[in-house]
């Protein structure tokens, strides 16, 4: 049984660190090919969903009992230099879950920096019930995201483990539509793809609304939803400027 949810896939130097939270039904190999892409000593950590790629935990589904979780495990490994980098569903959580290491005040957080990419805003998903499909048109909806593999759609065993993986997130989403927020006050970056055909340009500086800080956008060229792994290399070289700057 695998009940980690953490994992440390690079050691680094102990100065900054990179904590990585999956699209939605993602695992922590979501970022294998850009984590190739960065320097050695960046120590970088992978979020493994509760439910998701081989996790035992029960599935979560909603958002407060994720970010929950999440905060009692990262808590205990987070550093002052941290970058959190999420993808589609996973900048959600990431916003989520920088907002209560703030509230918490637990832990250094004087340079903590976010890094959203393929995300649209939280409220996007008001009033929306995907969760409540029925599991072809949930399977159908998911597909239109992109990046996934043909061998998966044709094996039915696949997508009955799936489907109640990508239900969950999605009620994690409709939960996080409607939770208060607060805007934070430390550095962002958003990440967006020039052929995303999921969220726009114009949803993704939505994102202001979410900062007191001015958000700083990065337009990935060639990049579609799901160029976490199309332009891994290039999103590798916009996280490494990040981090080296912090």
């Amino acid at each position: 049984m695998d009940t980690k949810v953490l994992r440390k896939v690079r050691q680094g130097n102990g100065k900054k660190q990179l904590i990585c939270f999956p699209y939605l039904g993602g695992y922590a190999s979501a970022f294998t090919d850009v984590i190739q892409g960065l320097e050695d000593d960046i120590e970088v950590w992978v979020v493994n969903p509760p439910g998701h790629g081989g996790c035992s935990i029960p599935l979560k589904e909603n958002i407060d009992s994720l970010i929950s979780f999440y905060y009692s495990q990262i808590k205990e490994i987070i550093k002052p230099e941290c970058l959190f980098f999420g993808h589609s569903m996973g900048g959600v959580v990431a916003y989520f879950l920088v907002q209560k290491i703030l509230e918490c005040k637990e832990v250094e957080t004087s340079h903590i920096q976010l890094a959203i990419s393929a995300s649209g805003i939280p409220s996007e998903f008001e009033n929306k019930s995907y969760s409540t499909l029925s599991d072809e048109d949930l399977i159908a909806h998911v597909v239109s995201y992109g990046g996934m593999p043909d061998e998966i759609l044709a094996e039915k065993s696949l997508l009955d483990f799936l489907v109640p993986v990508f239900r969950a997130d999605f009620k994690v989403l409709e939960t996080a539509a409607v939770h208060l927020f607060e805007k934070m006050d430390v550095p962002a970056y958003i990440i967006w793809g020039n052929q995303d055909n999921i969220v726009s340009l114009q949803a993704a500086l939505q994102w202001s609304e979410y900062f007191k800080r001015e958000i700083k956008l990065i337009i990935i060229g060639e990049g579609d939803h799901m160029f976490l792994h199309s332009q891994a290399p290039v999103v590798a070289d916009h996280l490494m400027k990040i981090l080296v700057m912090m």
